[in-house]
């Protein structure tokens, strides 16, 4: 049975949404150093990449990670 459309659209603006954040962190000051959470969208985006049913999605997804995953 295939998932109905919108469920793809929904992979797809999840996806947007954590690359814009594994793509440009938060950031927070502690002392006169700043520190960023990209690691922490890093292991939520590992984590969500098996769940994605669409391909587009997961490729970028996919693709990120690998480009920010050092």
């Amino acid at each position: 049975m295939e998932k109905p459309k919108s469920i793809e659209k929904t992979d797809l603006e999840i996806v947007l949404t954590l690359i814009q954040h594994i793509e440009e962190p938060c950031e927070v000051q502690v002392g006169d150093n700043k520190h960023n959470i990209r690691a922490f969208y890093i292991r939520e985006g590992k984590a969500l990449l098996p769940q994605i049913s669409n391909p587009d999605a997961r490729a970028m997804l996919k693709a990120t990670i690998e480009k920010h995953d050092k």
